[in-house]
């Protein structure tokens, strides 16, 4: 595939995908609302094969939906509802289109264990949303980038539902735990019941960075793992990089005790 266009191409695994295409030879076309901003933000790859413009979405060559595990379009939640009606929309507008179902994801500036340094630096307790056993199977950021790469370079894969998962499953209180052991730090861990996080998400949504969403909180009131029905990472050749290998690059070490 010579030219692929991406929609959301700044954004946290866009940027990355992006990056990976176009050293790979790929004229990458970033679709976005607004394109000066986005200029500015791809300047920094350096790379002259990535163009910005505006798209119809309609307009179909090779399509590759970004979805997530857990989507639902029966679901009672608008942010797990949302993505299960597109992947719906998709299937029925492009039956050809492959859906990629990443879990959580991380990597340097992700939501999950950025979000936790972030609330350790800044307080002496640890909100545990729920009572923490909600089991997780984070993903590297850059193992889902490298693996909707190989999808677009691949047409064997269209119309195939891959779930993108990481090596290990997790419950929230452990993602928590090995969090403030890599930063070197000790903090209370209080749980705080689904409805007064969703209280307080509404009140963070009000925020231009807010530190939690509902759609997060609603997202940890199921597990989110792969089902191991569907093709994954292994299945595109990709060995999944596990937390312990990554996150201590990017989250650092406070003075243990701190």
């Amino acid at each position: 595939m010579t030219t692929v266009s991406v929609f959301g191409g700044t954004g946290f695994l866009g940027r990355r995908l992006v990056q990976r295409l176009a050293a790979g030879g790929t004229t990458v076309r970033v679709a976005v609302r607004h394109p000066d901003r986005a200029r500015s933000a791809l300047r920094a790859t350096g790379l002259d094969r990535v163009t910005v413009f505006g798209a119809d979405v309609r307009d179909q060559a090779g399509f590759v939906l970004v979805s997530g595990i857990g989507g639902d379009p029966e679901s009672g939640s608008p942010y797990i509802r949302a993505r299960g009606r597109g992947e719906r929309a998709v299937e029925h507008a492009f039956p050809g289109a492959t859906i990629v179902r990443p879990s959580a994801m991380f990597g340097p500036g992700d939501a999950l264990f950025g979000t936790l340094a972030h609330l350790a630096r800044l307080l002496p307790v640890l909100p545990l949303i729920g009572d923490g056993h909600a089991r997780l199977q984070p993903v590297y950021v850059e193992d889902v980038a490298e693996g909707v790469a190989r999808i677009l370079a691949d047409p064997g894969t269209a119309g195939r539902t891959y779930e993108l998962a990481g090596p290990t499953v997790y419950t929230l209180r452990e993602l928590f735990s090995i969090a403030l052991r890599i930063m070197g730090k000790r903090r209370l861990i209080v749980p705080v019941p689904f409805a007064v996080a969703q209280v307080q998400a509404r009140l963070f949504e009000m925020l231009p960075n807010p530190p939690l969403t509902t759609g997060q909180v609603d997202l940890l009131k199921a597990d989110n793992v792969a089902s191991g029905t569907l093709p994954g990472l292994h299945e595109l050749n990709i060995q999944p990089k596990p937390i312990e290998d990554i996150v201590p690059t990017y989250l650092g070490r406070s003075r243990v005790g701190a």
